[in-house]
């Protein structure tokens, strides 16, 4: 779950930025990039500090074993049911929930969503991603993309794989 208040918009361009000129053509303007990481720094641009603050996982075991009744929606839902619920955090403060899957459920092709209207959270806009092996990563980094922008201030996001449910014979 991801944390932080709003961040203010801020970008830089250099004025009176042009490409060299050729032979023969006019000077065109170039239009900056607003800059990133060091860029940013180093042109005074600040970004809210984004904060982890909580944490939780489901059990998990070898496929085609103890979890294969389980589907990837309710074993998500139940892992963020757990996690508001140790945390005190209020469904109505969650403002996103981004989740990240390997292998797509067929059956639930956009988990995200499904855990929200799961918890009663039908208000609260859900996506799930994917990324090969890093989707809880690329979720987390969503969320974060999200809080920087301004369009939240509190995401949970996650992710979930359940082999015996994937559809690979």
């Amino acid at each position: 779950m991801a944390d932080s208040k709003p961040s203010k918009k801020a970008s830089a361009s250099k004025k009176g930025a042009s490409t060299p000129k050729k032979a023969g053509s006019p000077a065109r303007k170039k239009k900056a990039a607003a800059p990133t990481g060091k860029k940013a720094a180093a042109a005074g641009i600040k970004r809210e500090r984004i904060a982890l603050v909580a944490g939780a996982r489901s059990p998990f075991t070898r496929s085609w074993t103890t979890l294969n009744d389980v589907s990837p929606v309710e074993l998500s839902t139940q892992v963020v049911r757990e996690l508001l619920h140790r945390n005190d955090v209020h469904p109505d403060w969650v403002d996103h929930i981004v989740w990240g899957t390997v292998v797509s459920v067929p059956s639930s092709p956009n988990v995200g969503r499904e855990v929200a209207l799961n918890l009663g959270m039908y208000r609260t806009p859900g996506v799930t991603v994917t990324r090969a092996c890093a989707t809880g990563f690329q979720a987390v980094a969503t969320a974060a993309e999200m809080i920087w922008a301004g369009q939240a201030s509190c995401v949970v996001a996650g992710g979930v794989d359940v082999t015996s449910a994937a559809p690979v014979t």
